[in-house]
């Protein structure tokens, strides 16, 4: 696989275990980037393998 590059904006309630779940099965060695619109409580970050997590921007929103 080429680089390739994820992006996630705002997710319904009760999204994220989907997206945390799809986002592991990658590993540290793909050639994957990921752009995700996170709210302020950090689910998706906190839910990602800690190797991926360098390969993620996160754009916060606070929650409203």
């Amino acid at each position: 696989m080429k680089r390739t590059l994820i992006v996630a904006t705002t997710s319904y309630a009760g999204m994220g275990p989907y997206v945390s779940e799809i986002v592991n099965t990658f590993s540290p060695e793909d050639d994957v980037y990921f752009f995700f619109h996170d709210y302020g409580d950090d689910f998706v970050k906190r839910n990602i393998k800690r190797g991926l997590q360098k390969k993620i921007v996160f754009l916060k929103q606070a929650n409203s």
